[in-house]
């Protein structure tokens, strides 16, 4: 009977930390999310570039609902951060491939992350089951 409460603490043991496990996935996933989705308003934001006009008047975000109007000198390129706060110019074409390229990247760890959840789900089931067996 010891071992029986023994096992069943061990299997309630990790099924706790499957659970805590499966929140960080679930958090990690909508990250990857909220950056793809930002990726593409950012390649829309960047197409509209593209198409718009020498000499346009927009409005140029600088912060979260904070503009400055602002009139389209150059429309073929665009400053990239490369890190450190350095910047190059870069064609918007060259621009979205890089971006295609990250979301790419975001979607396979994306694939990789929903892989590892459903594999931990199947666990956490498994452990349920055999908690209640041992509770019996």
């Amino acid at each position: 009977m010891k071992d029986d409460q023994q096992i069943l603490q061990q299997k309630f043991l990790e099924f706790q930390l499957l659970q805590q496990h499966l929140e960080t996935i679930q958090q990690q996933i909508q990250l990857l999310n909220q950056q793809n989705l930002e990726l593409t308003k950012l390649k829309d934001s960047l197409s509209d570039l593209e198409n718009s006009k020498q000499g346009q008047k927009i409005f140029s975000q600088l912060g979260p609902g904070i503009f400055v109007k602002a009139d389209l000198k150059q429309i073929d390129e665009v400053l990239f951060n490369i890190g450190s706060d350095i910047l190059v110019n870069k064609s918007i074409k060259d621009a979205i491939s890089i971006f295609d390229s990250q979301q790419k990247d975001i979607i396979k760890s994306n694939m990789e992350l929903e892989g590892q959840f459903r594999k931990i789900v199947s666990r956490v089931i498994e452990l349920q089951e055999d908690i209640q067996k041992l509770k019996k």
